[in-house]
């Protein structure tokens, strides 16, 4: 992993404190606002596993873990946390399903246009998953209908969004990826450089050696 690569995943990881932060922030603010019913301590709570989560991604990004198996943890692990904040919030009642967009988006960002699209599946497959078990959605009722519409309409509006920044971000990667080879034969060719320098020095000196050998044969 190159160490532009690096920076840009705990940049990235960085950033999931802020938007822990914000949708708790907002989560409460609803509540205030009798959007939904959602406990302060479940909020704390929620909040707090939240931030330790990215605390810990950021620690094993740091410390060289293979992106590869980062990427599709930290995935998971958010659309995790939404699930949660669907159910304390009321399943089908909650608005909080909008931020499985940001997780898609993020997917884009972080590994291309083909983890969006797998994310945003996954998405709407969870979101499903945590309202038949609440008892809400049962399959093909209307529940469950509002449940998918919702999902086509969250990702289906945002298709292009979400393609153009994964498209953007594969381009980088490339460009990125480019330079470091780039750089790796810069440096290849300098230390040939550098060896061909020294084999010349050596060989110099032989010839001087033998020129001296052979004036004081001569003798």
């Amino acid at each position: 992993m190159s160490e532009s690569v690096r920076r840009f995943d705990l940049a990235l990881q960085r950033s999931h404190l802020y938007v822990y932060t914000a949708a708790t922030v907002t989560g409460l603010i609803a509540a205030r606002l009798h959007v939904f019913e959602l406990r302060f301590s479940i909020a704390a709570t929620g909040w707090v596993i939240a931030c330790t989560s990215a605390l810990i991604f950021h620690e094993l990004y740091r410390r060289g873990v293979s992106r590869q198996i980062l990427n599709p943890l930290w995935l998971v692990v958010d659309i995790a946390l939404v699930d949660a904040g669907i159910y304390a919030t009321g399943g089908i009642h909650s608005p909080w399903f909008i931020w499985f967009l940001p997780i898609a988006a993020a997917a884009a960002f972080a590994a291309g246009k083909r983890a969006a699209h797998i994310v945003s599946f996954a998405s709407a497959v969870s979101y499903i998953g945590v309202l038949m078990p609440m008892g809400q959605a049962t399959l093909f009722n209307d529940v469950f209908l509002l449940a998918v519409t919702r999902m086509l309409f969250l990702f289906g509006a945002s298709y292009f969004f979400l393609a153009g920044i994964g498209n953007l971000q594969e381009k980088r990667l490339l460009i990125r990826k480019l330079e470091a080879n780039e750089a790796r034969k810069v440096d290849e060719l300098t230390r040939l450089t550098q060896e061909l320098r020294r084999r010349s020095q050596e060989i110099a000196d032989a010839n001087r050696r033998i020129q001296e050998a052979d004036r004081l044969k001569s003798q």
